[in-house]
């Protein structure tokens, strides 16, 4: 089977060529999360039949896919999400695009048609990012949510007397660790799934994060920002956080705040539908927190 992943990246310069997957993004430091999945995936077994590239904007990933698609049956689109949105650009820029370029893959007609002819007859397509197949809930109530996304994109795909292309997206928090060593995302990881008749969603809700792990105090301060379009709630100022040991989350930020921590204050955000803390401690790394229910 002949593979095609996509990982976000920074939008300078992205559609001056083809961007390979040997080559070092100095992006990626400000990234840790993307920076591990890359590594992971430079590693993969098979370089030859799986082919590693990088996009920043919609338009960039419709470039790469129409050099490199053909006889491709299994394209990755790996990056930063959150409920019916995957990132790629906006992770770095955090804005959601610029002119006639969007830094993110959502249900914007405007945006996934330049996706329209790219995609090989019978093509399986993997939006992989945390939440990105989820659907909407009361915690976050989207209008177009990973299920219409996945449906919207199948039913764009879908052409008379061809076999279908599958989409499907991932539905649960995503890291590094769920690819295999051939780069493949695990069979044991959860999506959402459309060929564009029918829709297969999981049988149970979306989950963040797993139980155990370190009960910690942590002080949160206000949000910076809110995510658009959702009722969002911040965290109570003082509350039990429980230290999640499984890092590099691929969700995008729905808020950034400030976090106070016993040897001084860092900046945090907060993703999964606000149930994960993310805190970046400079030279100590990135740390991981899940809001104790």
């Amino acid at each position: 089977m002949k593979i095609l992943t996509v990982v976000a990246r920074h939008p300078d310069g992205d559609r001056t060529g083809d961007y390979g997957g040997d080559a070092v993004d100095p992006h990626d430091d400000f990234d840790a999360e993307t920076k591990a999945t890359v590594e992971k995936l430079r590693r993969r077994r098979d370089p030859a039949r799986h082919l590693f590239m990088r996009a920043g904007s919609v338009s960039a990933l419709a470039d790469l896919l129409r050099k490199h698609g053909a006889g491709v049956e299994l394209i990755q689109i790996v990056g930063h999400a959150r409920v019916g949105e995957l990132w790629l650009g906006a992770t770095w820029t955090r804005t959601m695009g610029t002119g006639h370029l969007s830094y993110i893959l959502d249900s914007s007609p405007d945006t996934y048609r330049n996706l329209r002819d790219v995609v090989p007859e019978g093509a399986t397509v993997r939006l992989i990012g945390c939440m990105v197949g989820a659907s909407s809930d009361d915690r976050f109530p989207t209008v177009a949510d990973g299920v219409t996304l996945v449906f919207d994109l199948a039913r764009m795909w879908l052409r008379p007397h061809q076999a279908p292309r599958t989409v499907c997206a991932t539905v649960d928090s995503v890291t590094d660790a769920d690819f295999d060593d051939d780069g493949v995302l695990a069979s044991s990881v959860r999506v959402v799934a459309c060929d564009g008749l029918r829709v297969v969603e999981p049988s149970a809700p979306a989950t963040t994060h797993a139980n155990g792990g370190e009960l910690v105090e942590l002080r949160v301060a206000a949000a910076e920002t809110q995510p658009a379009n959702a009722r969002w709630t911040a965290p109570p100022a003082v509350a039990m956080w429980r230290r999640w040991h499984r890092g590099n989350v691929l969700a995008a930020p729905e808020a950034y705040v400030k976090v106070q921590l016993p040897d001084g204050e860092h900046d945090g955000e907060l993703v999964a539908l606000g149930r994960i803390l993310r805190v970046r401690r400079g030279a100590r790394g990135v740390e991981y927190y899940a809001l104790e229910r």
